[in-house]
């Protein structure tokens, strides 16, 4: 690993943890298939949304966690669906070091409630989609050519404090993030 990403790998850590969210980072797709595994087992995630990006499908996890007591729904499926899973994994199109947030752009096929609606939210980001900064984002989505029609940030655990000013996590989103790199 070039001095560069390592710099950028070490952080994302910091900042995302920062934050409380929690990054492991794995040197293959069965080392993150067991990150995956134990994550849910110490979450006690039951029914698991999974959503259908390239890098989800890769992975195949619901073969390669094998015989857990796990029930996988699919991303697109009804929110209302969505709302009673345990967990959700998600992959994410860019992991911002400045800042330790993830970026998801819209696109078909893909649900921003699978990363919304569980308490426990799983990203498995390839190291690849380790950015700088937002800036760099922006311009890799122009460079791009088509607008999403959303893009959405995400750093750390869903917290606000609109209620008498004291600090609640999970109110609108996830209790927990896990982010899992997972080296190319």
């Amino acid at each position: 690993m070039n001095a560069a990403i390592k710099s950028s790998k070490t952080r994302f850590a910091e900042r995302l943890q920062a934050v409380d969210g929690h990054v492991t980072t794995v040197q293959s797709p069965t080392a993150a298939a067991r990150a995956v595994k134990t994550i849910l087992k110490d979450g006690g995630a039951e029914r698991v949304a999974v959503d259908a990006c390239d890098t989800l499908r890769a992975l195949d996890l619901p073969k390669a966690l094998g015989s857990n007591k796990i029930e996988w729904i699919l991303g697109s499926a009804d929110k209302n669906e969505l709302a009673t899973c345990d967990a959700g994994i998600t992959s994410a199109d860019f992991a911002i070091a400045d800042t330790g947030t993830l970026a998801f752009l819209s696109g078909k096929g893909l649900s921003r409630s699978v990363s919304l609606l569980p308490p426990l939210h799983i990203a498995i980001v390839p190291i690849n989609a380790l950015v700088e900064d937002l800036d760099t984002v922006l311009a890799q989505v122009l460079d791009a050519g088509e607008m999403p029609s959303c893009l959405t940030l995400v750093t750390g655990p869903s917290r606000t404090a609109d209620i008498e000013q004291v600090l609640t996590i999970g109110v609108h989103g996830p209790c927990a993030l896990h982010v899992i790199l997972l080296k190319n």
